[in-house]
């Protein structure tokens, strides 16, 4: 039985994420500005010095990452409550993407020898060639 109008509106926790939703839009704004503050310190150090600082890597890489669970709250993608009402996100908690296999010379092998085959080089075939000046089309 579709919900009616009044139970939609009147359900508290509809009005909860809407809070939380201003929250994180206050929180994302500055998160912004933490995010260009450290790719402006990045750039000096790398004009200046020639290398980048790893903290200011590390903290760029989980400032990406918590905007990322920050978008996906409060676009409904995902219910998981970002920090500061959870832990702080970081990559070592992120599962390493996995790598895309070919099905076709993946069949019949177990998963493990699957990864670790090496995928095979593509051949490459010239596109044919348009006839010259005097040359026959007919093939």
């Amino acid at each position: 039985m579709p919900r009616s109008l009044k139970d939609n509106v009147s359900e508290t926790a509809t009005w909860i994420r809407l809070i939380y939703l201003i929250v994180y839009a206050g929180i994302f704004s500055l998160v912004g500005l933490l995010v260009i503050l450290t790719s402006v310190s990045q750039f000096l150090l790398k004009l200046f010095t020639g290398r980048t600082n790893s903290r200011l890597k590390l903290l760029g890489r989980d400032l990406g990452i918590y905007i990322g669970d920050i978008v996906a709250f409060v676009t409904f993608h995902g219910a998981n409550i970002p920090y500061p009402f959870s832990a702080w996100p970081s990559a070592l908690e992120k599962p390493a993407p996995v790598k895309k296999t070919n099905t076709k010379r993946a069949v019949g092998k177990t998963k493990s020898t699957a990864q670790k085959s090496s995928p095979r080089r593509r051949k490459t075939v010239a596109p044919p060639r348009a006839p010259q000046a005097g040359e026959s089309s007919a093939t």
